[in-house]
């Protein structure tokens, strides 16, 4: 079995961490803006950014996996939308460079 580098392994992380961060932002953006909960709008954000997390943190775990790389880099690009710039951008090109552990 082959080992797998640092880069991946740090990439990975970043898409969960990511993701993670995501859905903790707009949760405790919704529970501190009572008046903007039962709005339509804040309803529709509230669930776009928890499935955009979700899907960081799965990408991440293909990652760690070494398994599917476009998932790994769609979750990515789902970090850099749910999480922010500095651990989406991070991670996606930790990922592209580690492109050769994947199966």
């Amino acid at each position: 079995m082959e080992r797998r580098s640092s880069k991946l392994t740090i990439g990975a992380v970043l898409c969960i961490a990511g993701g993670i961060m995501g859905i903790l932002w707009v949760v405790i953006g919704m529970a501190t803006e009572w008046s903007a909960v039962g709005s339509l709008n804040a309803i529709l954000w509230l669930v776009v950014s928890i499935a955009l997390g979700l899907i960081a943190i799965q990408g991440g775990r293909y990652a760690l996996r070494r398994e599917r790389f476009w998932w790994a880099i769609i979750g990515g690009l789902c970090a850099v939308v749910s999480g922010g710039l500095l651990l989406g951008i991070p991670a996606i090109i930790l990922l592209v460079l580690s492109r050769k552990e994947f199966r």
